[in-house]
């Protein structure tokens, strides 16, 4: 395609897709080098994306304005040349239930509206973008993330595996791996954005600057409500503390500070998790080889 969708271009409406395979497409000029939706509620079911490529943001998903509930989605290879999120990008949600979501029987198994966007039991694996978000870019979005892998992805600039701006973002029995970035945020990289994270594993990810693992800048003030309340968040957390449960970060590397989390100004608790293994660099001389706050 010439312009945006190099697989499927989809405007408004109610977008289900199941046992999709999309395959080298590609988005010369515009964004979406698979799948574009914009202004729709969507019900994506093994749904795979692999090396398809977008000159712009979102190399293997573009979503703007939608509703998403995703399951057992495999999202590798695919590549934003100079934009951001090289597997998926995706900019803001409505709330949910509105503008015709799809009857809870086209959902995949075990879905609810509680949150405006859901992946589930996706794997995002060796994605890549010119700028930030190798495996996934979200702005303004209320989320939650669940049984998934976000692996070997790689950036330019900062969030090598998910980068997240003005959202708020529940990550639960989740891997965030062996992932890359030039800048800030091996594996994940959030500013003005909260995040609930249970069971998480962040692992072996670098940096060549700080937060190996996770680069955490402001705390959320998107224009969002607060999340739902405590029974779609992971206990102990209510929408007011963020943090980290029952959760491992280890063997990260940060170039400069914080191996293995970098926090700036904003609050977070951690809970009955490990801090181990992670290291900084710069000649010996960076700042907090687990955790710089």
């Amino acid at each position: 395609a010439g312009q945006s969708g190099g697989g499927v271009y989809w405007e408004s409406g109610i977008a289900i897709l199941q046992s999709v395979v999309f395959d080298r497409d590609t988005s010369q000029s515009g964004y979406g080098g698979a799948l574009y939706l914009s202004s729709l509620n969507a019900s994506l079911d093994s749904v795979t994306m692999t090396s398809n490529r977008a000159y712009n943001s979102g190399g293997g998903l573009y979503a703007a304005g939608c509703n998403i509930y995703a399951a057992n989605l495999v999202i590798m290879h695919n590549k934003s040349i100079t934009g951001n999120g090289g597997g998926i990008y995706q900019e803001y949600a409505f709330s949910p239930g509105g503008r015709g979501m799809p009857a809870i029987g086209s959902l995949p198994a075990g879905f609810d509206s509680d949150l405006p966007t859901v992946y589930s039991h996706t794997t995002l694996d060796s994605n890549s973008a010119g700028t930030s978000g190798g495996g996934a870019y979200f702005y303004e979005l209320q989320l939650g993330v669940f049984n998934s892998t976000i692996a070997h992805n790689s950036i330019g600039a900062s969030g090598g595996g998910l980068y997240a701006t003005y959202s708020q973002l529940i990550l639960d029995s989740t891997s965030i791996t062996s992932n890359r970035a030039v800048g800030g945020g091996g594996g994940i990289y959030l500013e003005f954005s909260d995040l609930f994270a249970t069971t998480a594993t962040i692992s072996l990810n670098q940096s060549g600057e700080s937060g190996g693992g996770i680069y955490l800048k402001y705390p959320y003030s998107g224009s969002a409500p607060p999340l739902p309340s405590s029974e779609a968040l992971p206990t102990p957390f209510d929408n007011k503390n963020p943090g980290f449960t029952t959760s491992v970060i280890d063997r990260n590397f940060a170039n400069y500070s914080g191996g293995g989390l970098y926090i700036e100004e904003m609050q977070l608790g951690l809970f009955n998790s490990t801090v181990s293994e992670n290291t900084v660099g710069n000649g010996g001389t960076g700042d907090g080889g687990g955790l710089y706050a």
